[in-house]
């Protein structure tokens, strides 16, 4: 199901029976994805001392629900310190 979601978002190709590839966007989209997940990670790890695990469990659940607005805010906030 995934995979079918990917693939009608052209996120994903799979020929009949072939290798599944990310398209150019769905490898963007993937980068974004991992590196929202970096950044609030170490936010939440380093920054508040949350405990590793939990804030990969956390940083995981944040990742897709924090705007990209508030991303790019929380991100320069956080270099200019």
């Amino acid at each position: 199901k995934a995979l079918s979601v990917l693939k009608e978002k052209g996120l994903a190709e799979q020929p009949y029976y072939g290798d599944i590839t990310l398209t150019q966007e769905g490898y963007d989209y993937g980068r974004a994805v991992l590196d929202r997940h970096q950044m609030l990670f170490l936010f939440l790890s380093k920054a508040l001392g949350i405990p590793e695990e939990r804030a990969n469990r956390e940083a995981c659940l944040m990742e897709h629900a924090i705007s990209d607005n508030s991303f790019q805010k929380m991100k320069a906030g956080l270099q200019n310190k």
